[in-house]
């Protein structure tokens, strides 16, 4: 072999197990952070899908109620009614008012119109979780031999069930509403009409001569948090929103920023990050 060949071999040298050992344990390093930032941006799509399931349904229940107060209150000068809540149970509004009779009848029919949340089982996640629920029906007014608005049974059609019935938003677990007085008070309680429903109802007469709107706040969730909440115990998650005293008269307080500060005490903490709050302010004629 020509001796320069063998002089260039001879000068060649590999790598020691030393510097290969320290090749590796860099390339590791590498690979265990871009798993890091894969698994974080993986995480954060995830987040941020949940957010937007979560809102989305009650966005748009929210804009349902607001085209509801739009025609039922201002349009057809119908009447509001409220069912105040509290730790446990939440708020309820619903609506009273005329329209057409149905055709070929003489007697004008009413729409009642209600919102709240209820229970129920969703089927995809296997499990009873509160939803805000929109019903529905119109009823001929009056009922009977009454020949007068002023002799209609109120009582008796707001303890009825009523017959139409779909759910509005899934995963709203908190449903609070806050009245603005027109003396610039807000409030929990609405004033009430002075001619108040008499029996056994549990809605209150808005009179909406004294208001000039309300504020509503909803606390939900994706389906996949909520199933979490609903094996553990939905009935603790919901008491960490509960309601504002009966009078606020700061015109800065509001369910949303009391909520934000009590959103860190929420269990399980699986779930906490994954609530979303929206609020809306309703003005009426």
């Amino acid at each position: 072999m020509n001796r320069s060949v063998l002089a260039s071999h001879r000068g060649e040298r590999g790598f020691t197990l030393l510097e290969i050992v320290a090749a590796a344990a860099v390339f590791m390093l590498v690979l265990v952070l871009l798993l890091q930032i894969l698994d974080g941006v993986g995480n954060a799509a995830s987040h941020q899908s949940k957010r937007i399931e979560a809102t989305g349904s009650a966005r748009r229940a929210l804009d349902t109620l607001a085209q509801d107060i739009s025609v039922l209150v201002r349009r057809n000068g119908g009447t509001l009614l409220f069912n105040a809540g509290d730790e446990t149970r939440n708020d309820a509004l619903k609506f009273l008012c005329l329209s057409r009779p149905a055709p070929g009848a003489t007697k004008p029919r009413m729409s009642l119109v209600s919102y709240a949340v209820e229970r129920r089982d969703d089927p995809i996640i296997g499990a009873n979780v509160p939803m805000l629920v929109r019903c529905d029906e119109s009823i001929s007014w009056p009922m009977g031999d009454e020949s007068a608005v002023a002799e209609y049974d109120f009582p008796a059609v707001l303890n009825r069930s009523i017959a139409g019935s779909h759910v509005a938003a899934e995963g709203v677990f908190r449903f609070e509403i806050l009245w603005l007085r027109k003396d610039g008070v807000i409030c929990r309680e609405p004033p009430e009409e002075s001619a108040a429903l008499s029996g056994s109802s549990e809605y209150r007469r808005v009179d909406l001569s004294a208001v000039s709107g309300f504020i509503v706040t909803v606390a939900c969730l994706d389906r996949q948090s909520l199933a979490i909440a609903a094996g553990v115990d939905f009935s603790r998650l919901q008491k960490n929103f509960a309601t504002l005293p009966v009078l606020t008269v700061e015109l800065d307080t509001n369910p949303l920023e009391k909520w934000t500060t009590r959103i860190a005490e929420a269990r399980p903490a699986r779930v906490r990050e994954n609530i979303r709050f929206i609020q809306r302010t309703y003005y009426l004629p």
